[in-house]
């Protein structure tokens, strides 16, 4: 059996939950993680140690390095210095370097170095780099997909692609990190915000002031010269008003 002088939750770093899944413990001033079947993970031997993920945990040394365990208790990276947890997409785990950013994978290895102003999550396998206020994607195999050009880059959708924006237009980008649509739109109406205007599977985009119509690939439908469009569920179709006049745009344009 396996005796401790403390048992309790280990919590995460980040949000500071409690975990479902380990157990710090402490023997002599120093912590170490067993799970919950009371398996060892990593033995007392550590100043500090947090749960990030039901992959990751933290350890801590002499308050100055830090270290990542995986739950077979193997030490997978372990940088030059200490660092904090930003964020986990599941595949990407986001880390602050005082006051710089980089991301590591799964397995530990480096997918960017922390050379950036700030980085954030965009999908499970994607992250926006931020360097000198440009936006930039890099993916989980730590590709860089797409260039620091943007001014903003919002996260994927449900279909791969992620709105862009540059000298205050909108455009998107596919998973590829492929412009798809150049940035000309005012405004594109993504499905997070305006999720009945997705019924029939558009877009719609605004450019000076008048409503057009893309396809969910991003195709164009209908030029921007609409006064507005509008989803009619009365009818189950979208609606487009030029002036007076009120028209509908058919399924087969989709």
């Amino acid at each position: 059996m396996l005796l401790f002088d403390s048992i309790e939750h280990l919590k995460e770093e980040v949000w500071d939950r409690k975990s479902e899944l380990f157990f710090k413990v402490s023997r002599n001033g120093k912590y170490g993680v067993i799970n919950k079947k009371g398996e060892m993970i990593c033995e007392p031997i550590y100043d500090y140690v947090y749960t990030i993920s039901d992959q990751f945990i933290k350890a801590v040394n002499n308050g100055l390095n830090s270290l990542l365990i995986d739950t077979k208790g193997i030490e997978v990276f372990k940088p030059q210095g200490t660092f904090s947890v930003r964020y986990y997409t599941g595949k990407i785990l986001i880390l602050e370097y005082g006051g710089k950013y980089g991301c590591v994978n799964n397995d530990g290895s480096i997918i960017c170095e922390p050379i950036y102003d700030d980085i954030h999550a965009l999908a499970e396998d994607k992250v926006g780099a931020v360097l000198n206020e440009k936006w930039g994607v890099i993916n989980s195999k730590g590709e860089k997909i797409c260039p620091c050009i943007y001014d903003e880059v919002k996260s994927f959708d449900i279909h791969s692609f992620a709105k862009v924006r540059k000298k205050g237009k909108w455009g998107a980008i596919n998973g590829e990190g492929k412009e798809v649509c150049p940035c000309i739109y005012d405004d594109i109406y993504y499905s997070e915000r305006h999720p009945a205007k997705f019924l029939n599977n558009f877009i719609y985009v605004v450019r000076d002031g008048k409503y057009g119509v893309l396809t969910l690939n991003y195709d164009l439908i209908c030029e921007c010269i609409y006064d507005e469009i509008f989803f009619n569920h009365d009818i189950h179709r979208t609606c487009v008003r030029l002036g007076d006049k009120i028209g509908y745009i058919p399924d087969k344009s989709i």
